[in-house]
């Protein structure tokens, strides 16, 4: 996943307090485009997730823990 990628799923945590005191159409028109975002960013985020398995598989890692199985 790209640096800027993390820095937005980074912000969007610090920002979920914020998120929670909106209005509901305010909150769904974030939601929409948080959305909208990960469409356009599904290939990278599939292609980094895949490299990630692979990773775990070759160095023998549980893919989900990180445990050395």
């Amino acid at each position: 996943m790209s640096n800027s990628m993390i820095e937005i799923t980074r912000k969007m945590k610090a920002d979920s307090c914020k998120m929670a005191a909106l209005d509901i159409e305010t909150r769904n028109k974030v939601l929409k485009n948080v959305k909208d975002a990960l469409q356009r960013s599904k290939d990278e985020i599939f292609a980094a997730n895949r490299l990630d398995l692979e990773n775990a598989e070759k160095k023998q890692h549980c893919a989900v823990c990180g445990k050395k199985t």
